[in-house]
Order: structure tokens, then sequence, then C-alpha cells
């Protein structure tokens, strides 16, 4: 068993405060992750009059103008979090139009996402695959015929599926983690899990069923206000996350023939 990456998702966390999103930077390098992640919607594409018809519209759209940060914000936190952190920094889309706001868009980012609603958004991952950088391709709310048919045409040196399951927060009886073994015998490629948990222990047992990556929500206060807080974890939730990463594949070997460790010899 591998180690696997731990990535903290800022996401809309940041409130839209750039000092607030530099917390959140801090705390997930303090914490030991591999990187951090962003959203970026575009002001005027996202839930515009025209296409703002769902249940649960209104509210998305005020929670993303109130989180809002500038592409040009984005980028500063980018080059902060690699060259103060040393953290690889990734961003999630929901349009390919919305990756025209960026100058010189692949310089700035290591990886991207692919949220879950946008999985059979050819046309958006086929651009992102154009910048030959990893993509994180959520599976959330996907049945398996659509996932089936989608994983056809996908590159597996370039995509890793991320088991998820979009309920907020998730149940432990709903996690289905099981899922993350049948991915692995039907993909050749990398595994991840998006994890969406109530208690964040839940990606302990993912960890030993030898994901690549997880990636969880980060905040410094679940109880503020916005969409995403409550099904986050703090800063010393994440030193715990990332220790279990780094520690559980030492602590699962032993699958060979049984050999004493110097300590036991020394108590027999």
């Amino acid at each position: 068993m591998r180690k696997s990456c731990v990535i903290a998702e800022i996401g809309i966390n940041h409130n839209g405060n750039i000092e607030e999103a530099l917390s959140l930077i801090k705390a997930s390098a303090e914490a030991g992750c591999f990187g951090i992640k962003f959203q970026y919607r575009n002001l005027r594409r996202a839930y515009s009059e025209k296409n703002s018809n769902e249940i649960g519209d209104t509210l998305l759209k005020s929670e993303i103008e109130r989180c809002y940060l500038s592409p040009e914000n984005i980028i500063k936190l980018s080059k902060v979090s690699k060259e103060k952190y040393n953290l690889k920094v990734g961003i999630s889309f929901f349009t390919e139009e919305d990756l025209d706001d960026f100058e010189e868009i692949n310089s700035h980012f290591d990886f991207y996402k692919v949220p879950s609603v946008e999985f059979t958004n050819n046309t958006l991952i086929k651009k992102l695959c154009s910048f030959n950088k990893l993509i994180l391709l959520s599976l959330g709310c996907q049945d398996e015929e659509t996932i089936l048919s989608q994983i056809e045409w996908l590159d597996v040196n370039k995509v890793v599926l991320m088991h998820c399951i979009s309920n907020y927060p998730l149940e432990i009886y709903n996690a289905k983690l099981g899922y993350i073994k049948h991915l692995q015998e039907i993909w050749g490629g990398r595994i991840g899990y998006s994890s969406h948990d109530k208690d964040w222990k839940m990606c302990i047992p993912a960890f030993t069923m030898g994901i690549d990556f997880i990636e969880r929500h980060i905040t410094n206060n679940k109880n503020d206000i916005g969409l995403d807080h409550s099904t986050s974890s703090t800063p010393s939730e994440f030193r715990e996350i990332c220790y279990y990463s780094e520690e559980l594949p030492m602590a699962l070997k032993g699958d060979t023939k049984r050999s004493l460790n110097s300590g036991e010899l020394i108590n027999k």
C-alpha cells in the first residue's frame, strides 16, 4: 500500500476573503497536505437568469457572489501556495468558457478537477486533457451505465476517478467505500476519494483500500455561514488525516511470513 495524496479543498470556504484563503493555505501546508484546490465560476455565466430555473439556484447564486475571488487573486494565491508552502495547486471548473478567464492558465495549476455535475461535460474534459495535467473526475450522482460509458474514452494516464457520494453530509451507512475496489477492477488508472463524510474518520478506511488521492474541504470554523463549512474539516482534523495517510502504509505491512521485530525479540 502506498501513501495517499491529501488535497485540502478550499473551494469557497475562504468566504471571498483573501486573508482567510491565505490562512487555509497555511493550515493545509502545516497539516502535511499534498496540495490545495480552489473552485471558480464566472459571475456573469453562473446561474444567470436564463439558466436559473431549478430549486436552490437563488441560494447558490448568492453564495457564489458572496464567495467570489477573481482569477487574478486566485493566481496570486496559487503562487503563494507553490513558492512559500511547496503545495500543489488545483482548481475546479464547471464550464469550458471559464477557463478563458485565466491568462496562461496551465502555468498556474498542477491539476484540475471536474465536479460530479459535469461528469459528462466532454467539451470541458477534453479541453482540460489537452493541458497534459492530472484531472480529478468526480463520480457523484452518476449511475453505473453512465460511468462505464464515460471511462471507455478517458485516458488512464491523465484521469483520476474519484469515488464520491453526493450527500452533504454523508452518513456512514451511505459511504459505499467498497465501490473503490470495484473501480480498481474496471479502471486501469488511479483512484481517489472525494470525502463529504459527516465524520472525517471515514477517511481512514478509505486509505486502507489503496486510494491514490483523497480530497476533503478545509475550514477554520465549521459553524461559519456558507454551504460547505459544516461538512469540512478543521486544520487539527487535517493533521490527523495527513498523519494516517503517512503512517497507515507502514501499519498495514506484514502480509508475508511472520518474523519478530527487535522489541519482540527482547521481550521473548
